[in-house]
């Protein structure tokens, strides 16, 4: 993500001295990247954008931050969380079946409900569930 306000300006290749392509990334913006060039004896990683479209520098030449890695920022507080299991039960999978029944026990073509006088059972299914 571009982090200043006026954005950032995108090179023709991984050098503060490279031309710039006329492009400029602004604030809030995200790029996905697939190189990173670290000149030897730098502090300034150089980032191509994936698109082909030009590099960008993570921090300017007086080291302000410009870019913040996006899936690096979240990886720390994604959680991951385990596929629901198979029900502990017999009770509990009929349970859990009944009321996914009943949440789509509308879900017919509509001469079907029309049949069925749609407005009464809907009525007692309401009332069932409470």
């Amino acid at each position: 993500n571009v982090v200043p306000e006026e954005g950032i300006p995108v090179r023709k290749g991984p050098s503060f001295s490279a031309e710039t392509t006329g492009a400029r990334l602004m604030v809030g913006e995200s790029v996905v990247i697939n190189e990173r060039v670290v000149p030897a004896g730098d502090k300034i990683t150089w980032l191509r954008m994936k698109d082909g479209d030009g590099w960008l520098v993570d921090v300017d030449d007086q080291g302000k931050e410009l870019m913040i890695a996006h899936s690096l920022r979240h990886r720390a507080k994604s959680v991951v969380r385990p596929l629901k299991t198979a029900p502990a039960n017999p009770e509990e999978e009929i349970a859990y079946n009944a009321i996914i029944a009943r949440l789509f026990h509308n879900d017919q073509p509509p001469q079907q409900q029309s049949q069925q006088g749609a407005g009464s059972s809907h009525n007692q299914s309401i009332e069932e569930l409470r």
